[in-house]
């Protein structure tokens, strides 16, 4: 009996769906929109941390011991040492790390934009030395044997619209403008969109893009060695440099470039939950609606036997059909937002790899759990308290469905709000340990949950009190709609809570970037006292014959090129900034301590930068002096 009455209420919700066709595709896509999101970070980021590894598992092909400094900001390797490397038992080939920053010019004589992509110059090197790393695969022409001559990747060629046998220039920072003719177009696995490898003959690159002492690192091919052994008798040759295995060097790149793909993961992920929390509260209405639509229906049911869990079980259906049928479309629509959202930054060349989009098992599974559930959620309640309902109250005409009290929700709402408010205070006016942040956040979340419990109480006098001015043009129309939205205070508080997030989210963003430009402009503006500021590309910078030119125009009274520099502070590394001259011509500061003549190996150093026990010392000698 109990199975017979089962299968009927399940045929009545089924019906009920079929019935109302619009207000299930209205339903449904509000699922759609927030399961799209979830999905299509993780198709996005899936594809692009799948296309890297393929990459990054070709790109320290043939390595089987990688060299390098120890110290990451230092010089790197002496070449000095190569010809002890080769010496080492079981090393096959040497192959010195030689890179660089360019600036390709095109046929037009204009930089090529890679789009955040990698520009840089590179050293080709012949057998034995070019089986290790990548594997040119020549298109056209051949590679650069002697210095002038360069070859370009084909994507490369293709955005500057050169050609073999084209004549153009590279910007290299070091050296200014080095002019090249173009003798081949290759190809790798590493090709990404955007990307700009040039190859130069080893002499040269040497030249280019290397204090003529040291190089980066080196590779090493073994020869019927494994590459703990290769990696035991270098480093037991070198003590002084860092070896790595080649293995060990592709998996920290990879768990490198994971590490920077989590962030857009987090970034798309927010916004998937931000539309699921919108959706949330639209699909809370949507059922809140149905359920006080059919209040008769279920009334009736309820009058011919049908229990209170079968009531309950009967809208919970409906809403878990709902999800499902959101979430498949969610994932398609999902992986539809990957494939644009990638064609759309590559067609600005950003960068990033082609390479088929990646639908993985726990996209689906995840994508499916959070769409069921946040639908059956948001209709658990509606249909909860449609089951407590008596039947006779229920098809009365005069029956409205208001809720249980509000004090209980308001209370807690309040308590929220008072909790908010004293960590928002805390925040604000400095709180102890550097956990501002921590309590302004605090303070916003608990803000919003307040809000969120009290709307409704406050719904009634506030919409009471609006209405009357908001309707007044609109005569009965207006008081209607005021009754209305005063009559169900929950629902009511619902709807303008979605439209509160999203608004929220815009004015975020909007303070945020505006607060972020108007720091930027008060340090430019109250730090550099120069005129003009000379930038160059990313990465790149500007020239150093750059600052020569400048220094001769006419109307310039001081030059300061700027350059970055490692350093180490209290034994910690840090980057600092080296000036090849005054830096009180372009710079504002204040002096605490010592002179800013500047010779030899002195520098000045920022106050942050020092230990605490510096900074504590400093304290302590400033108050004997009686300054502080």
């Amino acid at each position: 009996m109990a199975t017979t009455a089962g299968a009927a209420m399940r045929r009545v919700s089924l019906r009920n769906l079929a019935a109302h066709k619009v207000r299930l595709a209205l339903t449904v896509l509000s699922v759609v929109l927030g399961t799209a999101f979830v999905a299509g970070s993780f198709v996005f980021t899936d594809t692009l941390q799948r296309t890297f590894n393929g990459i990054f598992d070709n790109a320290a092909k043939g390595v089987d011991v990688r060299v390098s400094g120890k110290d990451e900001n230092g010089s790197g390797v002496p070449l000095s040492d190569l010809d002890r490397l080769r010496a080492v038992p079981g090393v096959r080939a040497v192959a010195p790390g030689i890179t660089g920053q360019i600036v390709l010019l095109g046929s037009d004589g204009k930089s090529v934009k890679g789009g955040g992509a990698p520009s840089l110059g590179l050293s080709y090197y012949l057998p034995p030395e070019q089986q290790i790393g990548d594997r040119y695969r020549f298109s056209a022409g051949i590679g650069p044997s002697r210095s002038g001559e360069i070859a370009l990747n084909r994507g490369a060629a293709d955005l500057g619209k050169l050609t073999v046998g084209s004549h153009t220039r590279v910007l290299v920072p070091s050296q200014g403008i080095v002019k090249v003719t173009l003798v081949g177009i290759y190809q790798t696995d590493t090709e990404t969109g955007g990307f700009i490898g040039a190859l130069f003959s080893p002499d040269q690159a040497l030249r280019l893009f290397t204090d003529g002492r040291h190089v980066g690192y080196v590779d090493l091919a073994g020869n019927g060695v494994s590459q703990d052994e290769l990696r035991a008798r270098v480093a037991q040759a070198l003590p002084e440099l860092k070896a790595d295995t080649g293995d060990q060097v592709r998996q920290d790149v990879k768990q490198r470039v994971g590490n920077a793909l989590k962030f857009i993961n987090y970034f798309l992920l927010a916004f998937g939950a931000i539309a699921l929390l919108v959706g949330t509260f639209i699909i809370y209405n949507t059922f809140s609606m149905i359920v006080a639509q059919r209040l008769r229906e279920l009334a009736l049911l309820r009058a011919i036997g049908a229990s209170r869990r079968q009531l309950s079980r009967s809208v919970l259906l409906e809403a878990g059909i709902v999800g499902l049928a959101g979430s498949g479309l969610g994932i398609a629509a999902g992986a539809g937002l990957a494939y644009g959202l990638r064609a759309l930054l590559n067609s600005f060349h950003v960068g990033l790899p082609g390479g088929p989009l990646q639908l993985r098992p726990h996209t689906v599974l995840t994508a499916l759990a959070v769409g069921v559930l946040v639908t059956t959620f948001s209709a658990y309640s509606p249909a909860r308290r449609a089951a407590r309902i008596a039947p006779v109250a229920a098809m009365r005409e005069e029956f409205a469905s208001t809720g249980t009290s509000l004090r209980r929700r308001t209370a807690i709402g309040a308590v929220f709000g008072l909790l908010a408010v004293l960590a928002l205070a805390a925040g604000g006016t400095g709180a102890p340990g550097g956990r501002s942040a921590g309590l302004v956040g605090l303070g916003a979340l608990g803000l919003i949950l307040g809000v969120l419990l009290g709307a409704p109480a406050l719904s009634r006098p506030v919409i009471g009190t609006i209405g009357r001015a908001a309707g007044l043009p609109f005569g009965a129309v207006g008081r209607l709609a005021r009754t209305n939205a005063v009559r169900n205070p929950r629902r009511t508080a619902a709807t303008a809570f979605a439209l509160t997030l999203g608004l929220m989210l815009v004015t975020a963003i909007a303070v945020f970037g505006a607060s972020a430009k108007k720091s930027i402009n008060a340090l430019v503006d109250n730090g550099v006292t120069a005129d003009y500021i000379l930038t160059g590309p990313n990465a790149v910078g500007v020239p150093i014959a750059a600052s020569q030119a400048v220094s001769t125009v006419h109307g310039v009274a001081a030059v300061v090129a700027l350059h970055p520099v490692m350093v180490k502070i209290d034994n910690r590394s840090a980057v600092g900034t080296g000036a090849d001259g005054p830096i009180g011509d372009v710079l504002r500061y204040r002096l605490l301590q010592g002179s800013a003549e500047l010779t030899g190996h002195d520098l000045l150093v920022s106050f942050q930068q020092l230990s605490d026990d510096w900074h504590a010392d400093y304290e302590d000698s400033m108050k004997a002096d009686g300054l502080i």
